[in-house]
């Protein structure tokens, strides 16, 4: 995988969120044809293992331990998750990094166009930023031994809309 680039964009097409929206587990809608999926398991040793090793950009395994769930119109949720587009002043602590880094840096570094950088997917808990789709997944939420329970999300394109595949090097 590229560390240094964003996902590739044959389409023209990247995920993108208008405004926040509350993650259930199952299907959740977002626009242009995507949608995120989210799974919560108990952590087992092969989930582990496919959590350290995890090739797929549009992934994100997640240790989970401080959310709880409501039942709402809308499924299955998991209290005070959501996806939202960035606002000024998020930061995320990269995978592997001690400190934080400003969302914008980030997106610059990774080369994401700036058309599609306001409604870049942001998976929060309040102002938190847990994981950038796509990009990086904060170290606080990273999968250890000690997990027990695993969040898996996966953005997913619709088939009726062209594809964004994930990088492989």
């Amino acid at each position: 995988m590229r560390a240094n680039r964003a996902p590739d964009d044959r389409a023209g097409e990247w995920p993108q969120v208008t405004a926040p929206v509350a993650l259930s587990l199952g299907n959740t809608p977002l626009a242009k044809g995507w949608s995120a999926n989210a799974q919560l398991l108990p952590a087992t040793p092969d989930l582990l293992a496919r959590a350290q090793t995890n090739p797929d950009v549009w992934t994100a395994y997640l240790t989970i331990s401080d959310f709880g769930f409501r039942i709402s119109d809308f499924g299955f949720e998991i209290s005070d998750l959501s996806l939202r587009p960035r606002v000024p002043g998020d930061r995320i602590q990269p995978l592997g990094m001690s400190g934080s880094i400003k969302l914008s840096d980030l997106m610059i570094n990774r080369k994401i166009p700036m058309a599609a950088r306001a409604g870049w997917p942001l998976l929060v808990a309040g102002n938190e930023v847990l994981w950038a789709a796509g990009l990086c997944l904060n170290h606080r939420y990273r999968v250890t031994g000690e997990t027990k329970r695993v969040l898996i999300v996966r953005l997913e394109r619709s088939r009726e809309w062209p594809m964004v595949e994930s990088p492989h090097d």
